[in-house]
């Protein structure tokens, strides 16, 4: 999906938010929201849209990275780019994702973890918010 596409997809997501916020005391509808970048697309992305909104569970436009967890869970394989992308900047500092798998080893518990790994709570902490 070429980069033009996407800031048009995002653009219209912003105009339903919009119109969403300006429905006071109507019941706001669920969306789920995925490009096509071809009409034989939009089947599967109608299909991707429906999934999103039913995990998404809440009123609102959705995008894929607003449930990408869930989506993986529900679809292993078919979000896989955007995981990965997701997940590259880990990559290059290998102390996080050892912080990060301590965390769910210790049952996210940052005093576990910390004494795990050998390192000051805080650290814990610190590393943590820079996987985010």
């Amino acid at each position: 999906m070429n980069g033009k596409f996407r800031s048009r997809a995002e653009r219209a997501c912003g105009g339903v938010r919009s119109l969403l916020g300006r429905t006071s005391g109507v019941s706001a509808p669920i969306v789920g929201a995925a490009p096509a970048a071809t009409p034989g697309d939009v089947p599967a992305a109608a299909e991707r849209a429906d999934l999103i909104a039913a995990l998404a569970g809440r009123p609102g436009v959705h995008q894929l990275q607003d449930v990408l967890l869930d989506y993986c869970i529900a679809r292993p394989g078919d979000s896989a780019t955007e995981l990965a992308a997701l997940l590259e900047p880990l990559d290059r500092h290998p102390e996080l994702t050892a912080t990060l798998a301590a965390f769910l080893d210790c049952d996210l518990d940052q005093r576990r973890a910390a004494r795990a790994l050998g390192v000051h709570p805080n650290t814990v902490d610190n590393r943590l918010a820079r996987t985010t």
